[in-house]
């Protein structure tokens, strides 16, 4: 053994930006009387960098001194309420009631809406029920943060070595946070799960077989979770998994099939929940769930089902023709949007409420073989369709929706669970007056940030391969992400503005990364 101790060999490091530094004989370097003072002042730094991304994450929560929601967050709490005392019946010596909307003689049932995710749901109860709803945007915070530092500290190891991670973190979420993350944080919805799976399959797709066991296990549960909370979320994935197979390979052939694999597990787990969901459904209550007809809703308002069914109801046994009869009655035009389809109860605006039960049924249960009666029999109206609703939500990013107003106060006066009173508007949601200049600014930040990425994808040398499908995968994120809510449900800026704030956390991350240092060739290999 040569001279020195071995001890300090083997444990001393000497840590310059969180990273060990060896000798030319390939032994650990270092003074050891200096190397408390060092670690000390980097885990002091990086948890003051760390601190300052979460309370930059939390800023509009704080600045509104409540969480932010919206008309169907009641819906949830409601959901949830109902699942956890669903549960509490299956405790021993509770007693079986019987569900609503069956018959106490086992006459006939109703189906349960679906459309509410039961895990975000049951969530949301579980929150509420002891008063702390508030909790739930740092739980979403602290979800940003983690994923975020999955993603720096695999390109750090890759690309970077020298370049500490919480810095990175801290930078690249803080220059996001100028954007519309800070409000889908304080947002009582699922909606901040939206960029969170687009970031996971991002981050599988560039760097999963850089990823050590552990780290993929955290992205599939992140995964997992995210798909979960939304079926709008379990759409972008599945649409996700091709294009993730197809960047990967283009990346390398060596274990290509890492990725798409890794996306299709998450994806198998989305419809597995929903399964497990509408089986226990099924055996709690004896009703079976069902979807909202949102497609059949979306494609009324585009004009195409209304068109395809004025020639087809006559000759065709469609359910849905009781719908068209509706709406063909003279009337407001706002009574075919298809929020107004849906939800609509007024006899001047309503239509899909107003039939009966058994009707809306029928309808939600046909949409999937309406579509494609109408897809077969009108082709390119409907693509045209589609590709309209899709366009027009990519240039929708305002916040305006995630801000609740005084009516939607009054609607939750009764509600409960967050720690500090009831539902009420707070500082940011009070007075609006910031939200059309921070809108132009806030879109001069998407843009901008929008350039530096194509410029970077493009520049030759600017990007290794791995963060070039990084951040590929991360743009059709937003592109997939404005079709499936624009082009199967309804163009919002809610929907855009839930994922627009990955422009310029990515941009910032590339600007730290894309540019291949002197030292990658020393980046270190995964551990086990």
């Amino acid at each position: 053994m040569r001279g020195g101790n071995a001890i300090h060999r083997v444990f001393i490091w000497r840590v310059y930006d969180g990273h060990i530094s060896r000798n030319e004989d390939g032994m650990i370097a270092g003074d050891p009387d200096r190397m408390g003072v060092r670690i000390s002042a980097t885990a002091g730094r990086d948890a003051l960098c760390y601190g300052i991304a979460l309370l930059a994450c939390l800023a509009i929560v704080l600045l509104n001194g409540t969480p932010l929601f919206y008309f169907d967050t009641g819906s949830y709490l409601a959901v949830g309420q109902k699942m956890i005392d669903s549960l509490l019946r299956l405790l021993p010596g509770e007693a079986a009631i019987p569900a609503s909307g069956t018959g106490a003689g086992g006459g006939e049932t109703l189906p349960v809406e679906s459309s509410r995710s039961p895990v975000f749901s049951l969530m949301s109860g579980l929150f509420a029920s002891v008063h702390q709803l508030g909790a739930m945007t740092v739980f979403n915070a602290a979800l940003v943060l983690a994923a975020v530092w999955l993603m720096v500290r695999v390109a750090a190891r890759q690309i970077t070595p020298s370049l500490a991670v919480a810095p990175a973190v801290c930078l690249s979420l803080l220059v996001a946070c100028l954007g519309s993350l800070p409000f889908y944080v304080a947002f009582l919805m699922p909606d901040i799960y939206a960029p969170l799976l687009i970031l996971t399959i991002a981050s599988l797709t560039g760097f999963g077989r850089q990823m050590t066991r552990w780290e993929i296990l955290a992205w599939l549960a992140l995964g997992v979770l995210s798909v979960s909370t939304h079926t709008s979320h379990l759409l972008i994935a599945i649409l996700l998994l091709p294009l993730s197979a197809g960047l990967s390979l283009l990346v390398s052939r060596k274990r290509w099939w890492l990725a798409p694999l890794l996306v299709a597990c998450i994806v198998v787990a989305g419809i597995g929940l929903k399964s497990v969901f509408n089986v226990a459904v099924k055996q709690m209550s004896g009703r079976e769930t069902l979807a909202m007809p949102f497609l059949t809703a979306r494609l009324f308002q585009d004009g195409v089902t209304y068109t395809f069914l004025e020639t087809h109801c006559e000759t065709a046994a469609f359910a849905t023709c009781a719908l068209y009869q509706v709406l063909a009655q003279p009337g407001d035009p706002m009574r075919r949007t298809a929020t107004h389809i849906l939800f609509e109860r007024t006899p001047e605006l309503g239509s899909y409420r107003l039939l009966t039960q058994p009707e809306q049924v029928a309808i939600a249960q046909e949409q999937y073989r309406l579509f494609a009666a109408v897809l077969r029999a009108m082709p390119v109206q409907t693509s045209l369709a589609f590709l309209k609703n899709t366009l027009r939500q990519v240039r929708m990013n305002r916040v305006d929706m995630t801000l609740p107003t005084a009516a939607l106060v009054e609607r939750f006066a009764d509600e409960d669970g967050l720690a500090k009173g009831a539902f009420r508007l707070g500082g940011v949601s009070r007075n609006t007056a910031w939200l059309d200049p921070v809108t132009v600014a806030q879109n001069l930040l998407y843009g901008t940030s929008l350039l530096v990425l194509l410029a970077l994808l493009v520049w030759p040398g600017k990007m290794t391969g791995p963060l070039r499908a990084l951040v590929l995968m991360g743009l059709l994120g937003v592109l997939t992400n404005a079709f499936v809510c624009g082009g199967v449900s309804q163009p919002a800026t809610r929907y855009g503005a839930r994922v627009i704030w990955l422009l310029p956390l990515l941009a910032t991350f590339c600007a730290l990364y894309g540019r291949p240092r002197a030292d990658m060739g020393a980046a270190a290999s995964p551990e086990p």
